[in-house]
């Protein structure tokens, strides 16, 4: 891997990794009602999903020029279902919260803004 690619793989990877913390705070959000098991299970299970995923995306990367020298296509494909399988939800996780949050900001700049008595 080249250094511009190694240096393009890392941005990527730290934006997965900004995408899967803001996607986490949605998912913690969400389970704020359930028990105390059942978030450490969803939470647990969330971080072994997404670390996973990253790793296998490393490995991907490391083993990609290996993979197009044999013609083995099907891992490729197969890759691209798992990391759309499970960043895709992230995405919409993200959407949402990240649609919250902006009412949040404007509510709160609202809130800042007008005299205490007009509200």
């Amino acid at each position: 891997m080249t250094s511009r690619g190694l240096t393009v793989f890392l941005i990527v990877m730290a934006v997965l990794v900004l995408i899967d913390l803001y996607a986490y705070k949605g998912v913690n959000t969400a389970l704020a009602g359930f028990g105390t098991t059942t978030r450490r299970v969803v939470r647990i299970a969330y971080w072994v999903i997404s670390v996973g995923m990253l790793g296998l995306l490393v490995w991907a990367a490391l083993t990609f020029q290996e993979q197009r020298a044999n013609r083995n296509y099907s891992f490729m494909f197969s890759m691209s279902a798992l990391f759309m399988l499970f960043f895709l939800p992230k995405l919409v996780i993200i959407l949402f919260h990240g649609l919250d949050d902006i009412l949040h900001v404007f509510r709160w700049g609202w809130w800042k803004l007008t005299p205490a008595g007009e509200a």
